[in-house]
């Protein structure tokens, strides 16, 4: 097994790369695969090797971190899309912008794009295709293909497991996603601790959904992202986390909202002059 402080090395080169803190449930088995990696060549080959290949920093990314997601996870959050915030944005007059911006294997950009499409038509949300982002790019490319299995499909979510069928074909295999429903999402990679959040975006999203990173991240880094974050939304707009995180959520610039159980953050509108 792989010594203590050459686990640190690599762990801590991780963090400030990526601002990923390895949980203690989940160190041994990336240990095992460090030790993998490492055998025959050593810590400092393999710290270099991640330095200097993009492939093999996102393979340790892959291994660092869960990726446990499925459709429509906190259904909660996808009734009040549906029933609130959409049709007053539509009432607004125009079609809101939305980033995923952790969205992993990508269940999270379609259960977005699934609530869209009862408000919007394609050509409309092809026009402004909601940005899904995540550090990891075989995540991405999981969403690029559009196949997702049974466990994508859980028992919460499933409210709205029909609607989302109707994008694709499902059969013993899994579900396959239309291409032409894919088009309705732009996927790239995104650092959300180092990289330049306007270099991607095209405009200030109406929406952010931020629920599948924070666990990773300790208090400070979280709430450096979550100041980034705010800085681009939208005056007026909204940013949801997940559940267990909302209490640890505190910046000026957000309000905390409560509509029917469901608790998000609402950016406070710009005051007129």
């Amino acid at each position: 097994m792989i010594s203590q402080p050459d686990f640190q090395k690599v762990s801590g080169y991780l963090l400030q790369k990526t601002g990923i803190i390895i949980t203690a449930e989940h160190a041994g088995s990336v240990k095992r695969f460090i030790e993998k990696k490492t055998q025959g060549s050593g810590i400092k080959n393999y710290l270099e090797s991640l330095e200097k290949n993009e492939m093999e920093f996102h393979e340790l990314i892959k291994n660092a971190t869960i990726h446990e997601t499925y459709f429509f996870r906190e259904e909660k959050y996808f009734h009040l899309l549906d029933s609130f915030i959409l049709p007053a944005i539509k009432n607004a007059g125009h079609a809101p912008y939305i980033w995923s911006a952790a969205a992993a294997t990508g269940e999270e950009a379609l259960s977005l794009a699934v609530v869209l499409c009862r408000h919007w038509n394609m050509e409309t949300l092809r026009s402004r295709p909601l940005l899904a982002t995540d550090i990891d790019i075989f995540s991405l490319r999981r969403l690029e293909e559009g196949f997702y299995s049974a466990g994508s499909f859980r028992t919460d979510g499933s409210f709205f497991h029909n609607v989302l069928l109707q994008k694709g074909t499902k059969n013993e295999k899994g579900f396959t996603v239309n291409a032409d429903f894919l088009r309705l999402i732009q996927f790239k990679k995104l650092n959300l601790v180092q990289d330049d959040y306007l270099s991607i975006l095209p405009q200030q999203p109406d929406i952010v959904f931020l629920c599948n990173i924070l666990v990773y991240f300790d208090g400070a880094v979280r709430d450096r992202v979550i100041d980034r974050i705010a800085a681009v939304i939208r005056p007026g707009g909204y940013l949801f986390v997940s559940s267990v995180n909302t209490a640890f959520i505190s910046h000026p610039a957000l309000t905390l909202q409560e509509t029917g159980k469901c608790f998000y953050f609402k950016k406070q509108a710009q005051k007129s002059v």
